[in-house]
């Protein structure tokens, strides 16, 4: 393995320690994204269907306070009390419709049947209702009230629909909060792996790669110079094997420590030579 960090040149050794480090919040970072993203999405679904269930459960109140006013119809009231129910039979008959309106705008697709089967049954009942409304006025309470009875199953019909609704927008409600609580989890437990595991781990290769691929072999270069500069020169230079600078430096060291050597037995037999004169 060091043989062949020494092959490599000190630029991508320096840059590879930078890039190790940088890989490693580039991951955390890009999660960090990602999960962001995701929350977006889980939130903007979230609101989408928190609102679907407020309106499903507003419709569903309409719709009871509506039925609830038909059924009082079938009673002898006086004309400022069954003026203001008949008033209540059409307001909240349109409340109803408004918010149904809206449900089928928000396009929730599992929804759309429901959504669909919902006015022909109103229809039908309002049709009846407004016979009751009129027969009422006319005083035929009995008649009223059996037509009134009659058509009670077109409330529950709608009412049967509607609970699906309601029921698919509390589980998509509960599904959105697991996903993003799942979402959340996965997230911080990748921050805490690269963090605690990752980061250290590319932190302690790129130290060590900067270590043994250019400090230490450099150190005992500087070392090998200094005891060439004292004169030793039979230390062995070091590293020129190696297909780096360091290696090229070495190289020339040893070109050094040889023309020393050379001119120190060049000294020698002009010594020998003078003495021999």
């Amino acid at each position: 393995m060091l043989d062949f960090v020494a092959r490599i040149r000190l630029a991508p050794k320096l840059l590879a320690a930078v890039m190790l480090v940088a890989a490693m919040a580039g991951v955390i970072g890009w999660k960090s994204i990602v999960a962001l993203n995701e929350k977006q999405a889980l939130d903007s679904r979230l609101v989408a269907a928190n609102q679907h269930s407020f309106d499903g459960g507003r419709a569903t109140a309409n719709l009871l306070a509506y039925a609830r006013a038909v059924e009082f119809l079938p009673i002898e009231l006086s004309e400022t009390e069954r003026t203001a129910m008949e008033r209540m039979v059409q307001d909240e008959h349109d409340r109803f419709l408004r918010r149904l309106s809206a449900m089928a705008n928000r396009r929730m697709a599992a929804d759309e049947a429901d959504i669909a089967a919902i006015p022909a049954a109103l229809s039908q009942h309002r049709d009846a209702a407004q016979r009751i409304q009129s027969i009422s006025r006319e005083g035929q309470f009995d008649a009223a009230g059996r037509m009134a009875r009659e058509a009670a199953w077109l409330i529950d019909t709608v009412r049967r629909h509607m609970r699906a609704i309601e029921d698919r927008s509390t589980q998509t409600v509960t599904e959105a909060r697991g996903a993003m609580d799942a979402s959340f989890d996965s997230t911080r437990l990748v921050a805490y792996l690269m963090l605690g595991i990752g980061l250290p781990i590319g932190i302690a290769a790129s130290v060590l790669l900067v270590l043994f691929g250019v400090v230490r072999p450099l150190s005992r270069l500087t070392g090998t110079v200094g005891a060439l500069a004292e004169g030793r020169l039979d230390t062995d230079v070091p590293g020129k094997a190696r297909g780096d600078e360091l290696g090229g430096l070495a190289q020339a060291i040893e070109v050094l420590r040889q023309n020393s050597l050379r001119g120190r037995a060049a000294e020698a037999e002009g010594v020998a030579l003078r003495e021999k004169a």
